[in-house]
C-alpha cells in the first residue's frame, strides 16, 4: 500500500513520512504532498505501513514476536493482544508483523471485525470470506458456516500467512477463524480473548516519557516548554490515540498555543470535544464511546455499576468500591469489577491493588445510558450518581475516623493509617472541596445523625493536615528504618504558614520541636535546619525573641555546613528583621552585611537594593548619616536601573531628608525635587510631608 497509511482498528492512528507534511487521522488513509507512486497491489500482502514514529512498547513487541517467531510445533502461532480504546493494538500488531515478514512471507492479511464500531460487526464467515478470497478473489462465499470453515482451512493449508483479525468483539466471533499451522495469528480487542493456546498480551497505557515523546513528535512543528509537554501528557491520561490527536491539533492550529491548548483540556467535562482531528473516527470520545454503548446495550446491570465508579476522583480500592455500590463484604464486588476489568474499561495497578477510571472515560462512565434510556436497569441516571456520591463521602468520612484512631495502637495500625493517608488524599480532598461547595443544599438523608456527621466534616478535613503530621510524628518515634524515614523525609515538615492558620503557633512549636528530635535521631542534617529555621519563625512570631535568634543561629549552621546559599539567606533575613525590632543595630548591620555578600555573589541585585536600603536605615538610626546616605544612594542605583519607580520615589524622598540633616540643602532641594517630579508622588501620603520640607529649603537657601 504505497503513499499512505491504513489504520484499520477502532483507535489506530495511521501516519507515514515527514508528519509536518501529513494530515494525522484516525481509522482513515493518510497521504503525504506529493504521494508516492504506489507498488503493485497484492491482496495477500495487505499490512499498513508501519509508523514512522513509532515510540516505546519495547517489551510488548518483543513479547508479541516471540510468541510469533516460532516452528509451528503442530499449532499456529497465536497472540490475543487487549486493552482499551485508542491503547494502541493496532499499531502494535503492524508494528510486529512488519518485523515477521521473513516467518511469514506468503501472506499477511488484515480483517477489521468492526466488534467496536459504528458498522454492524462481522460475522465468522464474512470473516472468513475476506481471508479466502486474498488467495481466491473469484471463490464465492458459502452461506454454510462449516462449509466456509472447511474452505477457510483448506486456503490456508501449508501457507506461512499472518492473520490480523483487528477490533474483534468477543471469543465467539474469532474462535472458529484460528488458522492451521504453520499460518500465525492476531488478534486485537477490547475485551479479554481467551483462545486455546495463545500468548495473552495487555497494553496498558504509555509511561510518561515515552508519551511526552509521541506528543512531541505528533505536534512537530509546534513549540511548547517541557511542562507544558508533560501537562498535555497527563490530560490526555498518557493514552497513544489522545497523545496523536493533540499532538496533529497543535501541529496545525496555528493560532492555538500549547498553553491556550491547555487551558481548553483543563475542564474534564468538555476534555473530549477538544480532542478530535477530522472526521468521527478521528474522535476520542468517539472511539472510546463504543465500549459505553456495547456495555449499556449488553449488561444493563453492570453499566449502572461501571456509572456508579464515575463519582470517584482518583484510583480506589475494592472497599471503597464495594462501599460505593452498597455491598456489604468486599468479596462480593470482586466479580464485578473483574468484568469491568476484562472489557477494558477500568484500569488495574497490580502493584497497589487499585482500581481506576480513565481520566478519558469518566465523563463517558456518567452518561452511560445516553441515548440508551431504554437500556437503564432503574431510570434516574442523575438521583443514582447522586446517591452513590453521598456512599463516596460517608465511606471516606468513616475511613478517616477509623484512621485517626489508629494512630496511637502501635507501628503496624499507624503504618496502616499514613498510607490510607497517602494513597486517598485526592479522594478525600475531594470529599472536603464538594461539600464545601454544597454546604447550603447537599442534604445526604432525612437522618439528623448524618446530618451532623457531614456538619462536622469540614472541621476533621480541615484537620486532617495536622492530624497527618502528627501520625508522622508518631511513626518517626517507633520506626527502625533510617531509610524508610529517608523517603517520607519531604512529609516530616509542613508549611509554617499552614501549621500556624490551623493551628495554634504554641502547637506549630511542638510539632517542629517533634520534628527537631526525629532529625537528629536519623541524622538528617537537612530535615533538622529546616526544623531549627521554622521553629525561629515561630518563636519570633510569639515574641519569644531571644529563643528565635538560637534556633536560627543553628539554622545557619548547618546551612554552611551544606554551602545551601539559598537557606543561609532565609535565616540572616529572620535574623536581621529579628534584631531590628529588638534594636540591636550593630548586629543587624553584621548580619546584613552577611546577606549583601550572598546577593553580589549570586548577581540578585533586586535583593542587594533592598539590603543596602534597609543597612541606610539602621545607619540612619545609629546617626550616622553619612553611611546611611552612601548606602541609599547606591540602592538609588540599583533602583534607577531596574526601573522600580516606587522603590525610587521612596529613596530620593529619604536622601533629600538625610542631606537636610546633615546640612547639604542644595543636594537635599535636589533629590526632593526629582521626588516630587515621578508620578509615583500623586497618590504618596508623604508628598505634602515633602513639598512643606522643600518650600522650606528653597525658602531659607539663599541666607545659607
Amino acid at each position: 500500500m504505497g503513499g499512505g497509511a491504513e489504520a484499520s482498528g477502532d483507535g489506530s492512528v495511521a501516519v507515514e513520512g515527514d508528519i509536518r507534511q501529513s494530515n494525522v487521522y484516525a481509522n482513515s488513509i493518510i497521504h503525504n504532498h506529493p504521494p508516492a507512486a504506489a507498488p503493485a497491489y497484492s491482496p495477500r500482502h495487505q499490512l499498513p505501513s508501519d509508523l514512522p514514529d513509532f515510540t516505546g512498547r519495547e517489551t510488548e513487541v518483543k513479547n508479541l514476536i516471540d510468541a510469533l517467531d516460532r516452528n509451528d510445533g503442530g499449532a499456529a502461532a497465536v497472540s490475543a493482544i487487549r486493552g482499551m480504546g485508542g491503547i494502541g493494538k493496532t499499531t502494535l500488531a503492524v508494528h510486529a508483523a512488519r518485523r515477521l515478514l521473513h516467518r511469514y512471507p506468503d501472506a499477511q492479511i488484515l480483517v477489521n471485525l468492526q466488534g467496536h464500531s459504528e458498522a454492524p460487526s462481522l460475522t465468522p464467515v464474512e470473516a472468513m470470506a475476506h481471508v479466502v478470497r486474498a488467495f481466491h478473489p473469484e471463490l464465492k462465499a458459502e452461506d454454510d458456516p462449516q462449509r466456509m470453515e472447511a474452505i477457510y482451512r483448506s486456503v490456508l493449508a501449508g501457507q506461512r500467512a499472518l492473520i490480523i483479525l483487528d477490533n474483534a468483539a468477543d471469543t465467539a466471533q474469532v474462535e472458529s477463524l484460528v488458522p492451521p499451522p504453520p499460518c500465525g495469528l492476531i488478534v486485537t480487542a477490547r475485551e479479554s480473548i481467551p483462545l486455546h493456546g495463545a500468548v495473552p498480551l495487555k497494553l496498558g497505557l504509555l509511561p510518561r516519557g515515552e508519551s511526552v515523546a509521541l506528543l512531541r513528535s505528533a505536534a512537530r512543528p509546534a513549540r511548547a516548554t517541557e511542562e507544558e509537554w508533560d501537562r498535555i501528557a497527563a490530560l490526555c491520561d498518557d493514552l497513544p490515540l489522545a497523545l496523536r490527536v493533540a499532538g496533529s491539533f497543535l501541529a496545525h492550529a496555528e493560532d492555538c498555543s500549547a498553553a491556550d491548548y491547555i487551558a481548553d483540556l483543563t475542564d474534564a467535562r468538555n476534555r473530549l470535544d477538544h480532542l478530535t482531528v477530522s472526521g468521527t473516527r478521528g474522535d476520542v470520545g468517539t472511539v472510546l464511546a463504543h465500549s459505553a454503548r456495547r456495555l449499556a446495550e449488553g449488561d444493563p446491570a453492570l453499566a449502572a455499576l461501571w456509572q456508579c465508579l464515575s463519582v470517584f476522583p482518583a484510583d480506589f480500592d475494592r472497599p471503597a468500591a464495594a462501599a460505593v455500590w452498597e455491598i456489604n463484604e468486599e468479596k462480593d464486588a470482586v466479580e464485578s469489577l473483574r468484568a469491568l476489568l476484562e472489557r477494558a474499561l477500568l484500569l488495574y495497578d497490580g502493584d497497589t491493588k487499585r482500581y481506576r477510571l480513565h481520566d478519558l472515560m469518566r465523563p463517558l462512565a456518567r452518561n452511560v445510558f445516553e441515548g440508551v434510556f431504554n437500556k437503564d436497569p432503574t431510570p434516574g441516571s442523575s438521583q443514582r450518581i447522586e446517591q452513590k456520591r453521598n456512599n463516596f463521602i460517608l465511606y471516606y468520612m468513616d475511613s478517616l475516623d477509623i484512621a485517626n484512631r489508629k494512630i496511637l495502637e502501635g507501628r503496624r495500625q499507624a503504618l496502616t493509617s499514613i498510607n490510607f493517608y497517602l494513597e486517598e488524599n485526592t479522594n478525600i480532598s475531594n470529599v472536603r472541596i464538594f461539600i464545601e461547595e454544597n454546604r447550603n443544599i447537599y442534604n445526604i438523608s432525612q437522618n439528623s445523625d448524618k446530618k451532623l456527621i457531614l456538619e462536622m466534616l469540614l472541621l476533621k478535613f480541615n484537620l486532617s493536615y495536622l492530624n497527618r503530621c502528627m501520625i508522622i510524628y508518631t511513626i518517626a518515634h517507633i520506626a527502625d528504618s533510617y531509610e524508610y524515614w529517608r523517603s517520607k523525609g519531604e512529609h516530616l515538615l509542613y508549611n509554617w504558614s499552614v501549621l500556624t492558620e490551623l493551628g495554634s503557633r504554641k502547637n506549630s512549636v511542638d510539632y517542629y520541636e517533634d520534628a527537631l528530635i526525629v532529625a537528629r535521631k536519623i541524622g538528617d542534617r537537612r530535615i533538622e535546619g529546616l526544623s531549627l529555621s521554622n521553629l525561629g519563625k515561630s518563636y519570633a512570631a510569639m515574641d519569644e525573641m531571644q529563643q528565635a535568634v538560637d534556633y536560627h543561629r543553628q539554622a545557619l549552621t548547618i546551612a554552611r555546613e551544606a554551602e545551601d546559599r539559598h537557606a543561609e539567606g532565609i535565616n540572616l533575613i529572620s535574623l536581621s528583621n529579628i534584631y531590628f525590632s529588638m534594636n540591636e543595630n550593630q548586629s543587624v548591620i553584621e548580619t546584613i552585611s552577611q546577606l549583601l555578600d550572598i546577593a553580589r555573589e549570586t548577581g540578585d541585585r533586586a535583593m542587594e537594593g533592598s539590603i543596602l536600603s534597609t543597612l541606610g536605615l539602621v545607619y540612619a538610626r545609629l546617626k550616622n548619616m553619612h553611611q546611611a546616605i552612601s548606602h541609599h544612594e547606591q540602592a538609588l542605583f540599583i533602583a534607577r536601573e531596574r526601573k522600580n519607580y516606587h522603590e525610587e520615589y521612596i529613596l530620593l524622598g529619604t536622601l533629600g531628608v538625610s542631606y537636610k540633616i546633615l546640612g547639604n540643602i542644595k543636594k537635599a532641594i535636589r533629590r526632593l525635587e526629582q521626588a516630587l517630579a515621578l508620578p509615583e508622588a500623586t497618590d504618596s501620603p508623604q508628598s505634602n510631608h515633602y513639598k512643606t520640607i522643600l518650600k522650606t529649603l528653597k525658602k531659607n537657601a539663599p541666607r545659607i
